[in-house]
C-alpha cells in the first residue's frame, strides 16, 4: 500500500496551514452545500412521484448538517456580548413602546387618507 503524503511531507508548515484554514473551511462548506442541493433535488423528485425516496439521502443530509454545524462551531457557547451590542437588551422600554405606537398611528393615518 502506498504511503500517504501529508502537508508536512510536501513542505507545508504550520503557518501555511493556519493561514489556509478559512479558505479550506469555506471550500468545504461550499461542497456540503452542493451536496445538499443534490439531496433536495432527489427529495423534490420523490415528492413529485418521479422516483422512490431513498432514505440514505436523508441520512446523508443529517450528517452534512452536523458537519456544517461543527465547522460553524454552533455547539460552542457564545462569548460574552458587550452591553452596548446586546440585541436583547432594551435601553428604555417605555420609549420603545411609544415609538412603536407613533409608527402605528402614522401608518393608520396614512391608510385613512
Amino acid at each position: 500500500m502506498p504511503e500517504a503524503i501529508g502537508p508536512r511531507e510536501l513542505g507545508i508548515g504550520e503557518d501555511e496551514l493556519a493561514r489556509a484554514q478559512p479558505f479550506v473551511r469555506g471550500l468545504t462548506i461550499q461542497r456540503y452545500e452542493d451536496l445538499l442541493a443534490i439531496i433536495h433535488d432527489h427529495v423534490k423528485e420523490a415528492q413529485a412521484g418521479e422516483r422512490p425516496l431513498d432514505p440514505r439521502y436523508l441520512e446523508l443530509e443529517v450528517r452534512i448538517l452536523r458537519e456544517e454545524a461543527a465547522l460553524y462551531r454552533l455547539a460552542k457557547p457564545p462569548g460574552p456580548i458587550p452591553e452596548e451590542e446586546d440585541p436583547t437588551r432594551i435601553k428604555d422600554p417605555a420609549a420603545l413602546v411609544e415609538e412603536q405606537l407613533k409608527e402605528l398611528e402614522a401608518k393608520i393615518k396614512g391608510e385613512e387618507s
